[in-house]
């Protein structure tokens, strides 16, 4: 009887204990309480991402284009879940991309994993997300302030309004998605750059800019301001003189022919770029990018101060063709003698500080220029190829200095591997198999021994 009480004692204080850790795991479940015991801080949001969402004042909505039972749905599907649970003003909706391809296309997501970023109307696309992109996706998103960005026109330039043939109307609506407002400008016709200009779009110019247009690009220039260039392969002017004046970016003459482009698609005067230098811009880009007619960029030799640096470059193979007569002929090769092998700059950047900046501000005052050899890449027609229209938005967002507005840091993963030493590896593989046993064993022996010594 006394044993039976002491068994139901037992039984019941065990009870006891696992409702109790119920209990405490509910509670702690319905409070939101979590602990992080993970060295990295995995499952965890960082202290600069926590303060973004505690500061949102209107809701922000994810949402997630990626397949069903994808490992990187799941991995970003755990990190929205810590956002939602942060902020009651922040939400995650998951859309297979194959049952509703409209959505994807209505918000131009070309690839599985990607995940738009919504807020009051603007929306952020992030490849490869994870918390720092996301967090500064969000930024962007709620970002009150509308960017101004000039289209120039009046030199043949191509325009953002819809139109048969040189048209950037997809730029434009994808500029006015983040929040941009977009609007042409004809320089002759201003004294200056208008001061609440962003950023300005010079896009193949045809024809020589005025000399009182040039003067006001310095003056905009020089003072912090941005200039998105893409020159037409086809007609060289004064602005590229300026250009190597005032960044060392000088625009070749000829033609970019790349055989690696004739394999993919089909047209070797549409040099591929898959190479990237190390910029804010490129920065984890991986897509393809097609530049149909496109001129080469180099820097310009010597000099001190800031250099300009490559973005995008054409493949080993490549080579500027000089002699465009040749390419009316079946026989186009290389020349050694007159034409300039690859890769080639098809892509650069520049940045220097503005005149009168402080460069020890937190964030000074800088000028900035991006070049593209070839403006047919933006026009309508083949902007939504691969990632055309992704490093574009790329670069003007870098030259709108919107290109990332936090830095999130955490602790390293630790290292997980463990290497023994041979006597340890001896020791880690017999304790288990024999030891470990061998204890258990002669503890059951030797109890046996005792109880039967005491009946």
């Amino acid at each position: 009887m006394a044993r039976m009480k002491r068994y139901s004692q037992t039984a019941a204080a065990g009870l006891l204990v696992v409702g109790l850790l119920v209990g405490l795991y509910l509670l702690a479940q319905s409070a939101g309480w979590r602990y992080d015991a993970t060295s990295d801080r995995r499952h965890s949001l960082a202290p600069e991402t926590i303060q973004v969402l505690d500061r949102l004042k209107e809701p922000v909505r994810a949402l997630v284009f990626d397949l069903p039972g994808s490992p990187g749905l799941a991995r970003t599907e755990d990190l929205l879940k810590l956002y939602a649970r942060r902020s009651s003003l922040f939400s995650y909706e998951v859309i297979d991309p194959d049952k509703d391809p409209l959505a994807a296309k209505k918000l131009g997501v070309t690839r599985t994993g990607e995940v738009v970023v919504e807020a009051g109307g603007k929306q952020e696309k992030v490849s490869s997300p994870n918390e720092e992109k996301l967090t500064n996706a969000m930024i962007r998103a709620v970002d009150a302030r509308k960017s101004t960005i000039y289209f120039v026109q009046g030199h043949g330039e191509f325009t953002p309004d819809p139109r048969e043939h040189g048209s950037l109307s997809v730029l434009r609506q994808a500029l006015e998605s983040q929040g941009a407002f977009a609007q042409k400008i004809y320089l002759a016709r201003e004294k200056d750059v208008p001061n609440d200009a962003d950023a300005l779009v010079i896009a193949g110019p045809a024809k020589d800019f005025l000399p009182s247009e040039l003067s006001a690009l310095t003056r905009y220039f020089k003072n912090g301001g941005r200039i998105f260039y893409a020159a037409s392969a086809e007609d060289a002017t004064n602005f590229d003189v300026w250009m190597a004046n005032h960044t060392g970016i000088v625009r070749e003459q000829g033609l970019v022919l790349d055989p690696v482009s004739q394999i993919v698609t089909g047209n070797y005067l549409t040099p591929i770029v898959q190479s990237y230098g190390f910029t804010p811009i490129s920065r984890d880009f991986n897509l393809v990018t097609l530049y149909p007619t496109c001129t080469a960029l180099k820097a310009l030799p010597g000099g001190t101060g800031p250099r300009p640096a490559v973005l995008g470059e054409s493949s080993k193979n490549s080579w500027l063709e000089t002699d465009l007569k040749t390419l009316a002929t079946e026989d186009v090769t290389f020349d050694p003698a007159a034409d300039s092998p690859g890769p080639l700059w098809l892509s650069a950047v520049y940045e220097a500080p503005a005149a009168g900046a402080d460069p020890k501000a937190a964030e000074p005052n800088t000028s900035r220029l991006v070049a593209f050899g070839d403006q047919d890449f933006l026009s309508d027609q083949y902007v939504n190829l691969s990632g055309n229209l992704d490093i574009a938005k790329n670069a003007l967002n870098w030259l709108l200095a919107k290109e990332g507005l936090i830095t999130i840091s955490k602790p390293k993963p630790a290292q997980s591997l463990l290497l023994p030493r041979p006597g340890q590896s001896f020791f880690l593989m017999w304790t288990p198999l024999l030891v470990a046993p061998g204890i258990v064993l002669a503890l059951g022996v030797a109890t046996a021994i005792r109880r039967r010594r005491l009946n």
